[in-house]
């Protein structure tokens, strides 16, 4: 899903990737990866899951968090020990959305106001985003939703 729409995945930390677009529509890249990922999970995951264990209540549930801002990457560590750490807001707010309950993507205001009307409303335009508030990152105002799109 990250993949397709451009972007590069730049950390993988057990049950956690970052991603990062850069150049041209980066917050429609982003958020069209996340909702792709949605798809995965209700659609092809979770009914996998339930066609092969009967009578289970397990369902995966994931949640991405997504932000744009300017960002610092720095090489650390020692000789062929060493990693990229990526500093900024956007890294800092990702993660701490990330970390969320279900609806599974939160994104930023400032994503939010550069998608194009096909990411913000469903086909019978109706608004697939909610504003809540989010303790995670200061009480600021964040954009939730539950709706997928197929990769």
């Amino acid at each position: 899903m990250i993949r397709s729409e451009q972007g590069n995945i730049t950390a993988y930390d057990g049950d956690r990737i970052m991603a990062v677009y850069t150049g041209r529509r980066t917050a429609e890249r982003a958020v069209r990866s996340a909702l792709k990922l949605n798809y995965v999970v209700q659609e092809l995951i979770n009914p996998a899951v339930q066609e092969l264990t009967s009578g289970t209540r397990f369902a995966m549930r994931q949640s991405v968090g997504v932000d744009s801002s300017e960002l610092l990457v720095a090489k650390t560590g020692i000789r062929t020990a060493n990693d990229l750490v990526w500093v900024g807001r956007a890294a800092n707010y990702a993660a701490k959305l990330s970390s969320r309950r279900a609806p599974a993507t939160h994104i930023t205001p400032e994503m939010h106001d550069q998608l194009p009307a096909e990411l913000k409303t469903d086909n019978n335009r109706r608004q697939i985003w909610t504003a809540e508030t989010a303790a995670e990152i200061g009480n600021r105002r964040v954009y939730s939703s539950s709706w997928h799109c197929r990769p």
